[in-house]
This record gives structure tokens, C-alpha cells and sequence, in this order.
């Protein structure tokens, strides 16, 4: 998921380079993504997306699946998480200052 539309192109392209089919993943903007759910969803997009798209991202994930989220700075990490209290997350892996967090919703 993301709101830009560069970045939609870049991931379909990505995967399809990569042999990942289009029935493998779904890349969407927010208003476009349709109400199922899913056992893995990734957010690479910046702190404040995150925390605004929290409620449509923990619907889209299944009790028991995994979201994955990325984009956001070691300072804005806490804030983040704090918006994604369904899931249980494991420590999380800095680069460069970048964060990416990985949690479980509960009910699984």
C-alpha cells in the first residue's frame, strides 16, 4: 500500500522482475484496496501515513497474521507502534536510522 503513484509502478515492477505474479501481491493506494484480508501486510511509507492508515492496515490483516512496517526514523518508532495496539511486535531492526518493525495481530 502506498499513496504514491511512482511508487505503486516501482513495486509492480520490482515484482514482476523479481517473478513474483500479480496474484502474489497486491499493490494498492489506500482508497483502493479492497476489504479482505490478508496474512501478510507491508507499509512502507513515512511516520505520519502510518499512524493516519493504522486503523485500514490492522482491518486488513487476519488475527494471527503479520504486518510489516517501514519508513519511519528510530525517534518516530514508539508514536508508530503506539497506533497498532492489536499486534505483538517483535524487536525491531534499524538501518541507517531507518526503522522496520514486525508484529502479529492478536486472535490467532
Amino acid at each position: 500500500m502506498d499513496h504514491d503513484a511512482q511508487a505503486l509502478v516501482a513495486t509492480r515492477t520490482n515484482a514482476t522482475y523479481n517473478g513474483i505474479a500479480s496474484t502474489q501481491l497486491t499493490v494498492a493506494a489506500p482508497d483502493a484496496m479492497q476489504r479482505s484480508t490478508h496474512d501478510l501486510v507491508l507499509a512502507n511509507i513515512l511516520a505520519g501515513p502510518l499512524m493516519l492508515l493504522a486503523p485500514q492496515l490492522t482491518e486488513l490483516v487476519k488475527p494471527g497474521g503479520k504486518l510489516v512496517l517501514s519508513g519511519m526514523l528510530v525517534p518516530q518508532q514508539e508514536a508508530v507502534v503506539a497506533h497498532y495496539p492489536q499486534f505483538e511486535f517483535a524487536p525491531v531492526h534499524v538501518r541507517d536510522s531507518w526503522v522496520m518493525v514486525e508484529g502479529i495481530k492478536a486472535g490467532g
